[in-house]
């Protein structure tokens, strides 16, 4: 798409890779950073205390959200390299630091 801009004009094009839970995402980035990552919710009182803005970003994530069809990308784009969120962790926390 960077590439090639001009054939992408006026069109709306959602990217998404792969949809993992809280918990896959903890275990993705534990065995990048080769330890353990525990996913813990923090309850939305405590977050609306501390930011009423952050809380309303989150309750409308975890409600109606963004959406965004993984399998459109591939379907429609078969050459774009997608990646996924396990492939992201990897890079990123490589030899367990951020990179």
């Amino acid at each position: 798409m960077l590439r090639e801009p001009s054939s992408f004009a006026d069109q709306r094009i959602e990217l998404a890779t792969d949809a993992p839970t809280p918990q896959q995402m903890s275990q993705a980035i534990s065995a990048a950073l080769g330890r353990p990552v525990t996913f813990r919710e923090v309850p939305m009182a405590t977050v609306r205390h501390g930011s009423p803005d952050m809380a309303a970003m989150w309750e409308f994530l975890q409600g109606r959200g963004y959406y965004a069809d993984p399998g459109a990308l591939p379907r429609d784009y078969p050459s774009v390299d997608r990646g996924s969120f396990t492939a992201w962790a990897q890079e990123t926390f490589r030899d367990g630091a951020l990179v």
